[in-house]
């Protein structure tokens, strides 16, 4: 019952961090811009939960954060969370069974998940879209909103490992 308590709790907490990240997201001006573009904090947040967790609640977390993604931004409904469903599910696997979790190793599956999100959607969105000046794009908005995506890896990592930890200590008598 206590087992049942505690996941319970912690995926609460995944909820609440989840609302709070999609405010902070979706408010204009409280994040600071970069260079005119803004972090896409669902990515980081998505990655780094699916690093404590099994398959399956990684991938409905890394849904629901696509779902919300799919909401902040004016894309096709469904793009981010069939994306963040697989690079949910492939950083559970990478990190449950093949790879020590650590700052490094979260910060490089991070870095090449939020890569190949961000990547897929410049593809998408631009060059499937037939723009001219593809580069210019890539390099000026896409390059800056994946670093500054990145930036957030840790702060999330951190966050989830503390959430993880507290719902996994056991209670002394």
């Amino acid at each position: 019952m206590m087992m049942d308590f505690r996941k319970i709790l912690r995926y609460s907490a995944y909820a609440v961090e989840l609302l709070f990240a999609f405010v902070l997201q979706t408010t204009p001006y409280f994040l600071p811009s970069m260079f005119g573009e803004k972090a896409v904090l669902l990515i980081p947040l998505a990655i780094s939960a699916a690093v404590f967790e099994r398959d399956i609640p990684a991938v409905i977390f890394g849904a629901l954060c696509g779902v919300f993604a799919d909401l902040s931004y004016s894309g096709t409904m469904g793009f981010f969370g069939i994306f963040l469903v697989i690079i949910s599910y492939i950083t559970s696997r990478l990190m449950t069974d093949y790879i020590k979790t650590n700052m490094i190793s979260v910060m490089t599956v991070g870095t090449v998940g939020v890569i190949l999100v961000l990547t897929a959607h410049f593809l998408f969105y631009c060059v499937f879209a037939g723009y001219t000046g593809l580069w210019t794009i890539f390099s000026c908005r896409y390059l800056i909103r994946i670093l500054y995506t990145v930036a957030f890896i840790p702060l999330f990592y951190l966050l989830n490992k503390k959430i993880s930890l507290k719902s996994q200590r056991r209670r002394r008598l």
